[in-house]
Formats: C-alpha cells, sequence, structure tokens
C-alpha cells in the first residue's frame, strides 16, 4: 500500500474571518447590541418630538375653534400666544392672528407689542396690517418696488398722497400694471383716477 503524504493547507480567507469572530465575539455583538439600541432610542425621541408637535397644534386649533365661536377673552388670546410662540413653525401665525384677534377687542398696547414679534417673512404683511389698524404710520412707496402686496401698497400710496400730481403718476402706474384690480374700480367710484 502506499502511503499516503500529509499535506499541508494554508489558511483560507474563510477560516481568518472565522477566526476573528470566534475571538472577538463579545465586542461585535456589543457593538452591534449599540447600534441596535442608537437605532431605537433615535425613532423613540423622532417619534416623542412629532407627537408633542401634534399636540401642540392640536391644543391651537381648539383655540382657533373657540374664538371662530365668539369666544374671545384677552386671557384667553394670552394664553393662545404663550403656547404658539413655543411652536416655531407656526409661530408668526400665531402672533398675527393674535393681532387680528385683539384688534377686534381693540388691544392696541398689545397688538404693538406683539408686532415686534413677527419673523423677517412677515414684516411687510405686520406694516401693512398696523398701517390698517391706525396703528403704525407706514410709507406706502417703499413697498412699490418688489412687494407681494404691490397693488394694497399703491391704493395706499394713491390715499395717501397730498400731491395732486404725485396722485394722478400713482394711479396711471397702478392702471397699467393692475387693470383688472377691484381696488383700481374703487379708486374710479371715489373719483380718486384725476
Amino acid at each position: 500500500m502506499a502511503k499516503k503524504k500529509n499535506q499541508v493547507l494554508d489558511e483560507v480567507p474563510i477560516d481568518k474571518v472565522e477566526s476573528f469572530v470566534e475571538n472577538n465575539f463579545r465586542k461585535i455583538l456589543i457593538i452591534v447590541g449599540m447600534l441596535i439600541l442608537a437605532v431605537l432610542v433615535g425613532y423613540g425621541v423622532k417619534t416623542y418630538m412629532t407627537n408633542k408637535y401634534i399636540a401642540s397644534l392640536n391644543e391651537l386649533g381648539g383655540y382657533e375653534i373657540s374664538f371662530t365661536k365668539g369666544k374671545k377673552s384677552k386671557a384667553l388670546i394670552n394664553e393662545f400666544v404663550n403656547k404658539g410662540i413655543s411652536v416655531s413653525k407656526v409661530r408668526d401665525y400665531v402672533v398675527l392672528k393674535a393681532i387680528q384677534l385683539y384688534s377686534d377687542l381693540g388691544l392696541t398696547n398689545e397688538i404693538k407689542l406683539l408686532a415686534s414679534n413677527l419673523g423677517d417673512n412677515f414684516n411687510e404683511l405686520s406694516d401693512n396690517l398696523l398701517s390698517d389698524l391706525n396703528i403704525k404710520k407706514v410709507d406706502a412707496n417703499k413697498y412699490l418696488t418688489d412687494s407681494y402686496l404691490k397693488p394694497i401698497w399703491y391704493y395706499k400710496a394713491i390715499l395717501d398722497s397730498k400731491n395732486g400730481s404725485d396722485r394722478k403718476k400713482l394711479y396711471k402706474e397702478f392702471k397699467l400694471e393692475f387693470p383688472d384690480s377691484r381696488l383700481l374700480e374703487l379708486l374710479n367710484n371715489w373719483g380718486l383716477n384725476s
């Protein structure tokens, strides 16, 4: 019979991986467990924050329902503002709504305080609202070049103009730019077209 030769096999890469896993099994298990725990904690925090945000919006919606039913008081509006200012995504809306509600009650001091809380994106709307309420004198001409309320500012500039030639110039510009505006009809009806 022939003698068998013992062959020495080189360690294949699979054996190296197997050896590494055997030697570091506990560390690998801890790392995987920590990753799973981190994902679960992240998901839990995200869910908590979303639920908190939705609860805040629901609470603000409850106030809005009260306001539409005619329940308007300074205390209720103050609660609405205090809760709404803490929700950053609706903060400016809450302030504008509160300004409207305070104006219904004739509380001009509260309106002045709230108007300063509006973000930069709402400066024009705030100026328009405060101008309409005769709380703040706003030069309408500063919004005639670039504005999303441009027709309203033209209308106000025409009404505010003391000089007849300025009024005519503004009226012509307004008529060219907004020929189908209802505000143009009002100016014509009131005889402010000349």
